[in-house]
């Protein structure tokens, strides 16, 4: 009977204890239906650029003097203009709290698609700021009726190097409710997207220039933001802390978090994975940012951020935890009674079967899907293909502009690479055709690198020698915004290193450098535009150092992937340049019996790319 005792005793201690830690759960629980089932009734269908306040409790900061009870109870409504900040309180079971709040953002969505907007859901301990300049906000205008007279592609960007959203024939009419910077490119919305159309390929009647100008993709309350959540363990899986963005369907929308651009086509889930770091969770759809990430539905994106919270950088993508995707589900809950609509619980990407080729394909013909990272000139790489054939099977208007997910035929695979003689796209302004110039030779005047894409950071430019000129000029150009960057350097240099950010260029997708050779001061050859996209935080470096006697040790790393790269050095004891070459992003290699020195070290990669290793002659291991 005495050994019984202690067992009933621990059975009972065992069981108290299970019972209060069960209670606080099932309180929890219960709390967080409670607080969602208000939020159908208090939230459904907002207006665009509006705060809603959901559940107990919401605090908000105004840059207007607002009444004491002013956005002070649920159900309670804000206009996002006067909006600085806002934020929602953690659990609080005995008190019966946790904060939600609701935004209904327009972003750089047309006022021509009425109803649609991106929705913002604030959860427990969360808190976002508006960074956009009251000033910045583009008016609402009266669209205008525009007739298609010549028939025209829509495409994303207003220039002719970004995406098509569809064709437009001759009689066609849409609605415009903007400009670009200089008014030759109107805003629509073709096939339920937004668009942009060349204004000389419609009738261009009056009241155009009375529409607002697009100069920046930054123009609507709480586009752009900074956000903050609770770090740390929290009380109820049921009820975190986090903040969730949703994109209407089928369309993608351009934001600023924490000082980044990103695009999102999607719904995403954003906290505090810890103190100054970030996660981008990515539920449906995709995530991309002008760093270069993409990121697809059932991943998180980690980011670093400074003390003031500036994004700094990112790592690598990553499957989502059981945690995030338990967080993703209760916000896709809360999602669901806002917009009243059935949104998936589940944000693993399903099994899919493999793509349907609806083209005969020949005998001597594979089908590929772009995957992250990949460029055209990789892509034939790695088939030891021509690039000009695959251009040409695949009507592949602007051989940069592939996308992750794209189906491409690749012909005769095997036959041996081939490049295209000229990457570039036909210039936004034209070159300068004269061969000879005031003694200066343009005849064979033109940029090599970059050609792959516009990296944020320190971007080495390079170009071929204008015989004659005393000076060059690289210009980059912000596509998007009316912002550009000037570089200078000496003849007879052909590179310089600049460096492209958000504070020298701006920021979004797409970019064009050209680069110029001036005759004391005065531009005699001129390259043309080179139009890409911003890629990754992506820097090639190469280091060398002597190791041991007679022994050079080099080391690299930003190769592009599916790249090769080649070092080389002028040995003076052989007479001899001395090469060895790789494949990888990053690596090593090693020079034995370098007695005398090596002269003219440099590294080359086979997209063009070239570094020299520095100071020039090396005498690094006498």
């Amino acid at each position: 009977m005495s050994k019984i005792r202690p067992i009933l005793i621990l059975f009972c201690l065992l069981t108290i204890t299970w019972q209060s830690m069960a209670q606080p759960t099932a309180q929890c629980a219960d709390l967080v239906e409670r607080a969602i089932l208000a939020l159908e009734d208090n939230c459904n269908r907002l207006e665009r650029n509006t705060a809603c306040y959901g559940y107990n409790a919401v605090s908000a900061i105004f840059s207007q003097i607002v009444p004491s009870d002013y956005f002070t109870r649920p159900a309670d409504k804000a206009g996002l203009l006067d909006l600085l900040s806002i934020q929602t309180t953690p659990l609080d079971i005995e008190n019966d709290r946790w904060g939600i709040a609701v935004m209904s953002i327009q972003a750089n969505l047309p006022n021509t698609l009425p109803g649609q907007a991106v929705t913002v859901l604030l959860l427990g301990d969360s808190t976002i700021e508006n960074r956009v300049n009251p000033l910045d906000i583009a008016p609402i205008a009266t669209p205008v009726q525009v007739a298609i007279q010549t028939a025209t592609d829509a495409r994303t960007s207003p220039n002719d190097a970004s995406n098509t959203v569809g064709r437009l024939n001759t009689g066609e009419m849409l609605l415009v409710d903007a400009l670009n910077n200089d008014g030759t490119w109107l805003r629509v919305v073709v096939n339920n997207l937004p668009a942009w159309i060349r204004r000389d390929a419609t009738d261009s009647p009056t009241g155009l220039n009375d529409l607002p100008v697009i100069t920046s993709p930054i123009q609507s309350p709480m586009q752009a933001f900074y956000f903050t959540t609770g770090v740390g363990n929290i009380a109820c899986q049921e009820a975190p802390n986090t903040i969730t963005i949703k994109s209407p369907e089928n369309m993608t929308v351009d934001l600023s978090v924490n000082g980044v651009d990103i695009r999102i086509g999607s719904t995403i889930t954003l906290r505090n994975s810890a103190p100054n770091e970030l996660s981008f969770t990515v539920q449906e759809g995709h995530l991309e940012t002008s760093t270069g990430e993409y990121v697809e539905a059932g991943d998180t994106l980690i980011a670093h951020t400074d003390d003031l919270g500036n994004i700094v950088y990112w790592q690598e993508s990553r499957p989502a935890t059981d945690e995030e995707i338990g967080f993703g589900d209760v916000a896709n809950r809360a999602l669901s009674a806002v917009l009243g609509e059935d949104i998936s619980t589940s944000i693993r990407p399903q099994p899919t079967e493999a793509p349907t080729i609806t083209d005969t394909l020949s005998m001597d013909e594979i089908v590929h899907i772009v995957a992250r990272g990949e460029t055209l000139f990789s892509i034939a790489r790695r088939y030891n293909a021509s690039m000009p054939a695959i251009v040409a099977r695949n009507n592949l208007a602007n051989p940069r502009n592939i996308f992750v997910g794209q189906r491409l035929v690749i012909p005769n695979p095997n036959s041996g690479f081939v490049g295209l003689e000229d990457m570039q796209q036909p210039p936004l302004s034209p070159p300068v055709t004269n061969v000879t110039v005031n003694s200066v030779d343009c005849s064979n005047f033109k940029g090599i690198s970059p050609l792959q894409g516009m990296m944020l950071g320190d971007n080495t430019f390079q170009w071929t020698a204008a015989p004659g000129a005393t000076s060059y000029r690289v210009i980059v150009t912000n596509l998007t915004e009316p912002r550009s960057v000037a570089f200078d350097a000496p003849a007879p240099l052909l590179s310089l290193v600049g460096f492209i950010d958000q504070s020298t260029v701006g920021g979004n997708f797409d970019f064009a450098w050209r680069v110029q050779a001036l005759l004391n001061g005065v531009v005699v050859c001129d390259s043309g535009d080179y139009v890409m996209q911003r890629g990754g935080v992506r820097y090639l470096t190469v280091t060398w150092e002597c190791v041991v006697p007679n022994t050079i040790v080099i080391t690299y790393s930003g190769v592009l992937p599916e790249d090769t790269i080649t070092a080389k050095f002028y040995n003076p004891l052989t007479a001899q340049y001395e090469q060895q070459t790789g494949r990888g992003q990053s690596g090593t290699f090693i020079f034995y019996n370098m007695v005398a020195g090596a002269y003219f070290g440099t590294a080359v990669t086979s997209s063009g790319e070239q570094v020299a290793l520095l100071p020039d002659p090396l005498f690094a291991c006498p």
